[in-house]
């Protein structure tokens, strides 16, 4: 064997032996309670839903935002740092990042009847 190679052989065993203590130690000490793996429990149902303004929900109008998601009956739009779902029935839907002026109906979630791109810097 070279020199390289015994180094290299020598570097591979005192890795793995470093590596195999640490996984030893880890399970030791979660095995007595020494250290804990920490799961955070699902926060579902803990708090009710942001409600929506009641001006969206009772008639129309026009809003103005940014599309931060979409789903495939629905997107979503961030008006003032809110989040604001909006219906598609039978309509195209948004891309992700477009900045559109939406005219919509009441209803829960409200009803987009037309939306149109803005352009940038508006």
């Amino acid at each position: 064997m070279t020199r390289d190679q015994k180094t290299f052989r020598s570097m591979a065993i005192g890795m793995a032996v470093i590596i195999g203590f640490s996984a030893a130690m880890h399970v030791y000490l979660i095995k007595k309670k020494a250290i804990k793996a920490h799961r955070y429990e699902p926060t579902y149902g803990d708090k009710p839903a942001e409600q929506p303004d009641k001006a969206l929900l009772a008639g129309g109008g026009t809003v103005e935002g940014e599309v931060i998601a979409v789903s495939f009956d629905k997107f979503f739009l961030r008006i003032n740092d809110k989040v604001q779902p909006f219906s598609v029935s039978d309509r195209a839907l948004p891309k992700v990042g477009q900045r559109l002026s939406v005219s919509y109906a009441g209803g829960r979630p409200p009803q987009a009847v037309e939306f149109q791109e803005l352009p940038v810097g508006h």
